[in-house]
């Protein structure tokens, strides 16, 4: 069963408690589960997701302040990972750490190529691991 999973940074906006509320009928919503009041909540959807339908739920949240994802199924997970360099977080890390490890020129080039989107997510993992795996161990270490 796919679930909706709605998240926000909790320093520039709350997710509201009536956040799962007036999604589409045709989705079929479940009981809301909060990860986080009023920073992240799962919702179970028994129905089918329309892909216009989940562009403009993502356009109305993105709006506010709130990144909206659909997964395949509900599943619990220990660990989150996530892109949120200038979303969740105010800088581009990416950028920050190579920098500090020596190849921040061309990470940033490669940031700014994706982000005018002239790369996809493939095209940008290629050149930007090649750049990270050029990197000295050392330079992983905390100066």
């Amino acid at each position: 069963m796919p679930v909706l999973t709605l998240l926000t940074d909790p320093a520039r906006t709350r997710l509201p408690r009536t956040a799962a509320e007036g999604l589409p009928v045709a989705w079929d919503a479940g009981e809301p589960r909060w990860l986080a009041t009023g920073v992240a909540v799962q919702v179970p959807l028994a129905g089918r997701v329309a892909d216009d339908e989940l562009r403009d739920l993502r356009a109305a949240w993105s709006d506010r302040g709130v990144d909206a994802v659909v997964q395949p199924e509900v599943v619990r997970r220990r660990v989150l990972l996530a892109d949120m360099d200038s979303t969740i977080v105010q800088q581009e890390c990416v950028d920050e750490l190579a920098a500090h490890a020596g190849v921040g020129q061309e990470v940033a080039a490669i940031t700014a190529a994706a982000m005018n989107g002239e790369l996809d997510f493939a095209q940008r993992c290629g050149p930007g691991s090649r750049c990270w795996r050029a990197c000295p161990p050392r330079s992983w270490r905390p100066s």
